[in-house]
């Protein structure tokens, strides 16, 4: 009921300020007709208010956009590179049982010592099922051979684990991990050009892991003109490899055109567009892409609508970050019993988002996600702001992304969102939507 009071007030408006003009002329209304025209005016804009309450061309653009959005992201999430590199087969390293032996000795204490000693807490604790063991030479052997397989298991690829001599007549067993390091990452000589540092979580002196270098070859992979795949080599000290990358280029940009039907029939129900893709505009594995929508027909003082877009997302190692705007804008032509009225609308909107990989295996990856969008709408009748209709608000939404593969199978999922919060400046609420 106040947007319809609103709404006549602005109608009102709108015909004083025709009368002024009309007087302006010399042409002085009557006061039956000007009567009779307000009465008029009421009426329409009370039948448009009622229909727009419904549904407005804007809320129809942001359902349809909506929709568009979540196409996008289960086409991205089937689409998107899924590097599964094997290590091997790791066979019993889950066990802790050892073969009867004489001799033998007692463990009370097992003890790894390496460099990188923070970063193998797993192994660690996995030594430690070993205390209260009686090993000998066939169950130390075992040991090693087990936690080397843990190791493969979680992607340590060029790490191993010895146990030096030593005298375990005291019950505690010093176990030695040779932790594999990158020494270099370099192109191979047939390779193009590229830009790898944004795009792997790794440097040398890291520790390797096949778990970083799949995600750093999804990253390079996410070029659609971009092919790439990534050797160990021997590096030139012991224990160090060289990563070596190849990376192959195609046509480095597409023109994609789109047309259907889901349009409003008031605005026009035949959309068409035209997108311009570019892959790698600033050489950092980045992606952008500008969009022209445009109803089907001529844009003109009766109905329709036209739009533009533009999308920006890099890689940065672990990260995804993403950056776009729209601008959306229609009219329509709406009859009253004495008057036609034309009704126009605006839409900008600026969305920014940040994809972190939290947790990846050999069979599941998991990421979080969160998208902050400010929309501004405005509408018009007769060229007039409609107060009651201007809408500037912010979402945020949160986002849980998990792939599974099962066997040959694979499994992706979203939750969006897991949770959304709105503000809208308007009348500075946030409320839950």
């Amino acid at each position: 009921m106040a947007g319809t009071q609103g709404a006549i007030k602005d109608m009102q408006r709108i015909d004083r300020r025709r009368h002024a003009a009309g007087l302006a002329r010399g042409r002085p209304a009557a006061r039956r007709r000007h009567r009779v025209g307000v009465w008029a005016l009421a009426l329409v804009t009370s039948a448009v208010s009622g229909g727009l309450h419904a549904q407005t061309p804007t809320v129809e653009q942001e359902q349809r956009e909506r929709a568009q959005r979540q196409a996008q992201q289960r086409e991205a999430l089937r689409s998107a590179p899924d590097v599964r590199l094997r290590a091997g087969q790791a066979f019993d390293y889950h066990l802790t049982t050892v073969p009867a032996e004489t001799p033998c000795f007692r463990i009370d204490v097992v003890r790894m010592e390496s460099s990188h000693r923070e970063s193998f807490g797993f192994l660690q604790k996995y030594l430690d099922g070993y205390r209260g063991r009686c090993l000998g030479q066939q169950g130390l052997r075992l040991l090693a051979r087990r936690a080397t397989d843990l190791l493969l298991a979680r992607g340590y690829v060029t790490s191993r684990v010895v146990i030096p001599d030593q005298n375990l007549a005291a019950g505690r067993l010093r176990v030695v991990l040779l932790a594999g390091t990158v020494e270099a990452i370099r192109l191979a000589p047939d390779s193009a050009k590229v830009n790898w540092r944004n795009a792997l979580p790794i440097r040398p002196g890291d520790v390797l892991n096949l778990r970083a270098i799949e995600q750093g070859l999804e990253q390079l992979k996410r070029v659609p003109s971009q092919d790439a795949k990534i050797d160990i080599a021997p590096g030139t000290q012991s224990d160090t490899s060289d990563l070596v990358l190849t990376v192959t280029r195609g046509t480095p940009w597409r023109i994609i055109a789109n047309l259907d039907d889901g349009g409003a029939d008031s605005t026009g129900k035949e959309q068409g567009g035209l997108t311009l893709a570019i892959d790698q505009p600033f050489g950092i594995n980045d992606l952008l892409s500008i969009g022209y929508t445009h109803s089907l027909g001529r844009f003109d003082h009766a109905k329709g609508t036209r739009g533009h877009n533009i999308n920006y997302s890099v890689p940065w190692g672990n990260w995804t970050f993403g950056l776009s705007s729209a601008y959306f804008d229609y009219r329509e032509t709406v009859f009253g019993s004495l008057q036609s009225f034309v009704y126009t609308g605006t839409s900008n909107t600026t969305a920014v988002s940040a994809t972190r990989l939290v947790h990846r295996n050999s069979h599941s990856r998991t990421s979080l996600q969160v998208n902050v969008a400010m929309r501004d709408e405005h509408s018009y009748i007769d060229g007039v702001q409609i107060q009651t209709q201007r809408r500037r608000a912010t979402s945020v939404e949160l986002a849980l992304i998990q792939r599974h593969r099962y066997s040959c199978a694979r499994r992706a999922w979203r939750h969006l969102p897991a949770a959304r919060y709105g503000y809208a400046s308007c009348d500075a609420q946030g409320a839950w939507r």
